[in-house]
Formats: C-alpha cells, structure tokens, sequence
C-alpha cells in the first residue's frame, strides 16, 4: 500500500455553520421538580470535595448512592429511549446549579478544591454516570498530564486556535471521543454551567447518516484512526500511549449502527478514500443539530451513536467566560482486558503487577499516577510497565 494520506491536510476544513438547526425536541428531557430538589438537597450534604484526591472516591461513592435513590424509572427510560435506541444526542433540562453563581475559573481543568463551597455541577455529572449505568474515568494524557476527571473547560485567551478545550475562535472539526483507544469511552457529559451565546455544541447521529448513498458507497478497510498531536507528543517523551498507536475502523459502521469519525485524526488510504470522507464530513455538517449550553442543562452523548463538536464564537474572559465541565463515561471500567495476554505477562506477575485474573494490582498504581516514573524506567522494566499500561485502569483508580 502507498503512503497513508492524513485526511485534515488533504483537505482542510473550511465550514461556516451561520445556520444551526436547534436539537428535536424529542431530544430533550427535563428531570421533574422532585428530582431537581432532591439532586440539589442531596449534593449540599456531602462533605467531601471532589477536587482533592484523598476525598475524590467518597465523593463519588456518595453522588452514586443518592443518584440512584433520586433518578425516576421514567427519567431512565427517556434517557435510554433516545441515547441507546435513538440519535444518541440527549438534552437534559431543569438540573440543579451551584447556587450563589461562582465565577469561571482562570484555567480549565481540576478547579482549585477552595473556588466554589459547593459541588452540585460534579454531582449532576456523577448523577449522569448513574443514568446510563457507567463510570467516570479520564485518560493519563488529558489536561496534559493532569486527567482530571471533573474538566471544566473554559475559553482561554492564548489558545485561541487549540484544537478542543481552551479553543474558541475555530470551528472544530466533528470527531467521536478517543474511538481509536481501546478504552473509548462509551458515553460523554457536557454540563452546562455558564452561557456563551455563540457557542453552540453540535451533534449527527449515526441515525441520520446510515442509511444514505453515501454510507452505501463507503470503501472498506481505507481509514485508520490515531491519537491526538499531545498524545504522540508524550510518547516520544517517554510516557507511552497504553494501547495500539492507531486502529482501523470504517467510519460507518451499518451494522453495529455506530460513528467511528474523527475528521481531524485519521488517515486515508488513498485519495478515493479522502474524496469520500470529505463527502461524508459535507453530510454531516449538513445533518447536525445544536444546543447551547448553560446552567441547568446537560448535553449527554452516546459516543458510539453520535459525532460532536463545537462551533466557533467570540468569548468573554475572566469570571462570566463560558463554563461547563465535561466527563468520559465508560460502562464495565474495571473489567476491559486486552484481547490477548501479551508476551510481558509473566514478568508482570513477577514484579507483583499482574494477578491470576490478568487484571494490574495497586503496585502498579504509582505508575499510573505519575507517568514520568515509566519514562525514569530502563530496559526490560520500561518495556513491560509500557506494556502493563495496556491493562489500566487499575483498581481504585480511574486512570487509563
């Protein structure tokens, strides 16, 4: 096969999006009064922080627990009508906010644990973990390093042009989160905490796109998926990637119904491939639809039914900046193994790293935490905690 063709360079991307079509109403979905006030109620009584590390999991444990008490058979059924049977793309209305109107916080990422005294935004969004019966859990490389599990994201001045959170001035390309990691995460969560006007957070399901001529005409077995730049990036500084560098997928999966799309990541294998992804990234530009996120709803997204994205705007900055803070979802995290028992298994097992069960044990957790200490590795030992990576997340950990 020749070379492959990076899809973004052939053909950059060049879409206005002046007109957006609003999200159907049949998307969207208001949690009841009783539900509000209980969620509300039960998020101020929880004296952890999940900001600080050594209070994170108690955090968690307990939002889970009231969740599930809190959350109606009938707000769980809408939910799974049109996040698992239908688009994929679910508004949720009518959730509780923190209340006294906190300012947005100077950088995205893990809030500072003294910014806000409540936490009612990360209890919707473990709430919302809750609803599709999934966890929350982050990536290693995220936040550069940080992976925070709660992101807030905010526009940031000096990365006007970043490709994804911090950006603003660019209208990004529509992707499915991480589809090339092993550990895609199978549900995401934009909860809505301050308003830009501009700032619309846009979807196309799988729904609107599988049945069409072009899906039909799709060449197989053309397109690989590959990390983001920041991701390659730490590789090469010695923080490996813990999972296959790329993976070839159809964009267009008719028979599982699912989106396996990421216009600024993946590879064509030649420029047939290229023409039709381009026809394809026309068809969904032209299928999306829209919502604004603010306080008192939530964007939840079935990562396998649906693309998003967000369009271009001019924010404002410092304390009224626009605010939401995203999460991955995964169902079943602790129990994803690599398709095969890889060759550094024994060595593994030696070191106390791996049990009978092929799951990592918490001696492996430091190198989870601190990924410079696989990077500090030599020889054979760096080889295998690089393969041992392919086993995350580990238990007590959300980290893959």
């Amino acid at each position: 096969m020749a070379e492959w063709i990076d899809y973004r360079t052939a053909n950059p991307a060049r879409f206005d999006r002046d007109v957006i079509t609003p999200i159907p109403a049949a998307s969207i979905v208001p949690i009841s009064a009783v539900e509000h006030t209980s969620l509300l109620e039960s998020a101020m009584t929880i004296p952890a922080c999940p900001y600080i590390p050594e209070q994170r999991e108690d955090f968690i444990a307990a939002a889970r627990e009231a969740s599930r008490k809190i959350l109606s058979s009938a707000t769980r059924s809408a939910a799974t009508a049109v996040l698992d049977s239908g688009p994929g793309a679910l508004l949720l209305e009518h959730l509780p906010v923190d209340p006294g109107e906190p300012p947005s916080p100077a950088a995205g990422g893990s809030l500072d644990p003294g910014h806000k005294s409540t936490f009612v935004s990360e209890f919707v969004c473990v709430a919302l973990s809750v609803l599709v019966d999934a966890e929350i859990f982050n990536f290693r490389q995220e936040g550069r390093g940080s992976a925070p599990l709660f992101d807030n994201v905010v526009p940031i001045e000096s990365m006007r042009l970043q490709r994804g959170a911090g950006g603003f001035a660019n209208n990004f390309p529509f992707h499915c989160d991480s589809t090339w990691h092993r550990m895609r995460p199978d549900y995401l969560a934009l909860i809505g905490v301050r308003a830009a006007p501009q700032a619309w957070t846009l979807s196309c399901s799988v729904v609107d796109l599988v049945q069409t001529e072009t899906a039909r005409r799709m060449p197989l077995e053309s397109f690989r998926l590959k990390p983001p730049q920041l991701y390659t990036q730490m590789a090469e500084q010695g923080i490996p990637l813990g999972t296959p560098e790329w993976r070839m997928m159809d964009p267009v999966d008719a028979a599982a119904t699912e989106l396996n799309v990421n216009f600024n990541g993946t590879d064509c294998a030649d420029p047939a491939a290229v023409e039709w992804l381009a026809e394809l990234e026309e068809l969904v530009e032209a299928r999306a639809t829209g919502c604004l996120l603010g306080p008192g709803n939530a964007l939840l997204l079935n990562n396998r039914r649906v693309c998003h994205t967000r369009t271009g705007y001019t924010p404002t900055f410092g304390a009224q900046a626009r605010w939401f803070v995203r999460a991955n979802f995964k169902r079943a995290l602790w129990d994803q193994l690599p398709a095969d028992d890889h060759h550094a298994a024994p060595v593994m097992r030696k070191n106390g790293w791996l049990d009978d069960a092929g799951r990592l044990t918490e001696a492996f957790l430091p190198f989870v935490e601190n990924p410079a200490r696989v990077a500090g590795l030599t020889g054979e030992a760096k080889e295998v905690a690089a393969q041992a990576l392919h086993y995350t997340p580990v238990p007590r950990s959300r980290l893959v």
